[in-house]
């Protein structure tokens, strides 16, 4: 995920990507 965050990749396309949702993504970068 962070290497996805660094290129700059919208969150909902890491989420499309990974297959999880998005708030899952922001639970993950806001640890």
């Amino acid at each position: 995920i962070q290497t996805l965050v660094s290129k700059k990749t919208p969150i909902k396309d890491i989420a499309q990507i990974l297959k999880i949702s998005r708030t899952t993504v922001y639970r993950y970068l806001h640890k």
